[in-house]
């Protein structure tokens, strides 16, 4: 009789958990994407107090330098992460302000019901999580900011919303205007020359950080698109529609916007 081939059992690719004390650490700190002096910038500039993140997962930086922060995310391991207060006590260690820290956490979908009074932030944050501008304008007080980057079109619905006003651009130093020419139109990155001015090493991480400015000039060379076609057909429901922000002639990193 012929033998049976012995079958090699599979093996299982091991999957890399991370702690959950550690996801700040991990995701931001590590990476260099903490973009606490861009936080720091604006909260300085606007004089902020308050603000609400939507879709923040654990970025707490923000509250390094904004004593009264409320976040939101439905993300399973930012509900975890947000659950015990240890994990984020590192939070009153680094911040820059002699108030007390007030820090609240929703684990909840932005779009929904958020438990905070309308009309009461002083800044509503907007970072690669969608149309947060849109969903959480009730929040924000007339006259508040939404800093918000293109990654899914938020900046550009915003620019659209007549309840909004273009007031600044925030760029990393050295990178006043990026012609962005790939369809990653929320740009992160400088050229090396600007690199090696924009950035401090941070005390507490060891990591380079990079440093922004807030622009307020030409702001209406802004938000016009490279295409003919698109300039021709965008809207509000064409952005929403295509999920991610178009190219336009001149872009910033993130954007401020003013509820009027």
């Amino acid at each position: 009789m012929p033998k049976t081939a012995k079958r090699t059992p599979a093996v299982k690719a091991k999957r890399v958990v991370i702690a959950i004390p550690d996801l700040y650490t991990n995701f931001f700190a590590k990476k260099g994407e903490e973009r606490l002096d861009l936080f720091r910038t604006v909260a300085h500039e606007y004089a902020i107090k308050r603000a609400m993140y939507a879709g923040s997962y654990v970025h707490v930086t923000p509250s390094f330098v904004i004593p009264d922060m409320v976040y939101v995310d439905n993300d399973k391991r930012a509900k975890a992460f947000f659950k015990v207060s240890e994990n984020y006590a590192f939070v009153h260690t680094r911040k820059e302000y002699i108030e007390p820290c007030n820090l609240v956490f929703y684990g909840l979908d932005y779009t929904s019901k958020i438990g905070e009074p309308e009309n009461s932030f002083d800044l509503l944050i907007s970072q690669y999580a969608g149309l947060v501008g849109r969903a959480c304008k009730p929040y924000l007080a007339r006259g508040g900011l939404l800093l918000a980057n293109d990654s899914h079109g938020d900046a550009g619905v915003a620019a659209l919303d007549r309840d909004y006003e273009l007031v600044g651009v925030v760029n990393q130093k050295c990178a006043e205007s990026i012609d962005g020419d790939d369809d990653d139109t929320s740009v992160s990155e400088t050229t090396d020359e600007c690199k090696s001015v924009s950035h401090r090493t941070s005390v507490s991480t060891g990591v380079k950080e990079r440093k922004y400015e807030i622009l307020t000039n030409n702001l209406d060379e802004y938000f016009v698109p490279k295409s003919a076609k698109v300039q021709a057909q965008v809207s509000t429901d064409y952005l929403i529609a295509l999920g991610k922000g178009v190219q336009y002639t001149k872009q910033a990193h993130f954007y401020l916007f003013k509820k009027v």
